[in-house]
């Protein structure tokens, strides 16, 4: 129902089109088994294009729409309705921001550098990075340091580096003067304190050596601690021993109201002591501020005019503007949107961060991972990422995405024009030899011209070496038998005269123009070169991931060691040959192997030389398959079990 919306807000309704197409090849309706709110929304999307626009599936899912008699009441009711004014521009699912003045907006976004940014992370930066823009004003990019046991500088690094990705460098801009700003908590340690001693002495804070079992059903029962009404001269100096390091088992609490229906008023601890290490200030501190306490006092003192939160902090508001109340603060206007959920996937940081030390996975990095840098590994368009979620708007409605949705999206980003090219998969391959095509043994190289990108003849050509004998896909030629006429991709029609085992002869139709109904194959030409071995084809490797999450949504108490919690076999790698145009391609492109789909290139093509020993070796390409929103069993030569028919 979200994305009926998220397309066209897009102006993509190509994408839209796709998405239903994908889902439609084997479906009546959208959801289950009859119509549902989902067809409505996307019919409603969808009803006023023209059918040259749908695909075959779309548009006979249409006509049924239109048969139902609501949607035709729907449909004569918009015909007399005034047209409407304004478009889906970006960001239009955005409300104003209560109070902003134009030149005057501070919004923040205060990481915790305890792992890698997610995806997650990418619609609170992006929702804050919007709203500085649209109203001339500023962001802040604040390091919540509180926590020393779990922070690393590896961890702020990264986050740096995912905001530049995200197309906020925070460093460059900060030294232009720009709209973007960087500060940490721990900037304000020494302040914090001083703060916490104006609440003990006004009564508002007290300090607590309660065990914290018997401190969390306490405010379960909504039951007073022994110490809340200790003198302010009590806690003044056991907060100091606090901060000395003196006084490991207490804490700081503030006094607010244990008999309250919000829990997070219930006397929630402000200071704790904490005698790790600190990225940023090493040893200085032995007590921390905790986040709920630290963040209302450093939004107010740095100019923060609103704080975007995701709606599980709406209890907690009362708590953060109390303590403003308090301090006698500034007040920030807080605006809440809801979190983006995908399923099967895994956001928690403390379980992802398990898989890393498991070495489970490949690193923070891993194409499986919901992190930045993970999904961009895995072929996210960052531009398809930042229009998508900017589309879904800053609504307090939690959605739970499916994927797939969001591939069919991203692979509008690179269909214009990523360049084509063909691989054979090693294993079970098949050669064919055309018999009345010319042996070509002179070493002369032997070629057609093929468009780059079929659709876009302004993109340029390139060549595609021809030769008699040809490698053909195992699982193609299992399809075949001899008489059978089939098209070789972006050469031509072949009519096969044999078949034994896995060899092949066959002759080419030069003169052929009429492809329709004809099975079309990708191929490689057999190289006239001996050496190296398979001649100036590309070795390379084709990996296929699938989610690691084996359920749909990982509940709180799931342990990721329980059989039936993560998938089994979530990675596949497969050898292949491909085109020698494969050595051009850099790390990052995106090109289209015809017939199997699109591939980000994770390792390029390059000689490696050995720093100690000065040998150089060969480096060949390693290929991450973009999913493309289609169910897996229909994904062409996938190798994941999940793809099993």
């Amino acid at each position: 129902v979200e994305l009926a919306g998220a397309y066209p807000a897009r102006g993509d309704v190509a994408g839209l089109v796709s998405a239903l197409d994908a889902r439609l090849a084997d479906a009546t309706w959208l959801v289950g088994e009859a119509c549902s709110v989902a067809d409505a929304a996307c019919w409603a999307a969808l009803a006023a294009e023209p059918s040259s626009k749908l695909t075959r599936h779309v548009a006979r899912w249409l006509r049924l729409c239109d048969a139902q008699p609501a949607f035709a009441q729907a449909k004569a009711t918009a015909a007399k309705a005034p047209a409407a004014s304004g478009g889906g521009e970006r960001g239009s699912g955005c409300p104003p921001l209560e109070g902003a003045v134009d030149g005057k907006v501070v919004t923040r976004f205060p990481p915790e550098p305890s792992g890698y940014l997610h995806i997650g992370h990418a619609k609170a930066v992006l929702l804050n990075d919007y709203y500085a823009k649209r109203y001339n004003g500023k962001l802040l990019v604040r390091f919540d340091d509180t926590n020393p046991s779990k922070e690393k500088g590896e961890y702020a690094a990264n986050i740096l580096r995912d905001l530049e990705t995200l197309g906020i460098d925070v460093e460059k801009k900060k030294e232009a003067g720009g709209y973007v700003t960087m500060s940490h908590t721990s900037d304000h340690f020494d302040h914090l304190m001083k703060v916490a001693q104006k609440m003990i002495k006004a009564g508002h804070a007290f300090m607590d050596d309660t065990p914290q079992e018997t401190m969390k059903a306490e405010r379960e029962t909504r039951t007073n601690s022994k110490h809340r009404d200790a003198a302010a001269d009590v806690n003044l100096a056991k907060f100091k021993e606090l901060c000395a390091g003196k006084a490991d088992d207490w804490c700081l609490r503030a006094k607010i109201d244990m008999t309250s229906d919000n829990g997070t008023l219930r006397d929630p601890v402000m200071f704790r002591g904490n005698k790790d290490e600190h990225h940023r200030t090493g040893m200085k501190y032995q007590a921390y501020p905790t986040y709920d306490f630290a963040c209302p006092v450093v939004d107010s003192l740095e100019g923060v005019t609103h704080a975007l939160r995701t709606t599980e902090y709406n209890d907690r508001d009362a708590q953060y503007a109390w303590i403003q109340n308090a301090l006698k603060l500034r007040p920030v206007k807080i605006h809440a949107f809801a979190r983006i959920n995908f399923v099967r996937t895994l956001m928690s940081k403390r379980k992802l961060a398990w898989l890393v030390d498991q070495k489970a996975v490949e690193g923070w990095d891993d194409p499986r991972f919901p992190t930045i840098q993970g999904v961009v590994r895995r072929g996210v368009s960052v531009e398809s990422l930042q229009e998508f979620i900017l589309s879904q708007g800053a609504s307090r409605n939690v959605v739970n995405l499916e994927w797939d949705s969001f591939w069919a999206i991203n692979k509008a980003a690179y269909e214009p024009h990523a360049l084509r090219l063909m691989a054979i998969e090693k294993q079970g391959m098949c050669e064919l030899e055309l018999t009345n095509v010319p042996q070509y043994d002179d070493e002369g190289v032997h070629a057609i011209i093929a468009p780059r990108v079929p659709k876009d003849p302004s993109l340029g050509e390139r060549p595609v070496r021809v030769s008699r004998k040809i490698l053909l896909e195992g699982e193609d030629v299992a399809t075949l038998k001899a008489g059978d006429e089939v098209v070789l991709v972006r050469w031509g029609l072949v009519k096969i005269t044999s078949i034994d085992g896995t060899k092949l002869t066959g002759t080419y139709d030069a003169e052929a123009t009429n492809f329709k109904k004809k099975k079309a194959l990708s191929w490689l030409a057999m190289s006239p070169c001996d050496c190296p071995p398979n001649g100036d084809l590309v070795p390379c490797t084709l990996v296929e991931y699938d989610y690691l999450l084996a359920k749909p949504k990982l509940e709180e108490n799931d342990s990721l060691e329980e059989p039936g919690v993560l998938t089994p076999v979530s990675k596949v790698e497969t050898p292949a040959l491909a085109d020698p145009m494969l050595k051009l391609i850099s790390v990052g492109d995106v090109i289209q192997l015809e017939r199997r789909g699109f591939f980000r290139v994770d390792v390029p093509w390059r000689p490696r030389k050995d720093p100690q020993t000065g040998d150089v070796t060969m480096q060949y390409p390693r290929l991450i398959y973009i999913p493309d929103g289609k169910p897996q069993h229909k994904v062409p030569f996938s190798r994941l079990p999940s793809a099993a028919k």
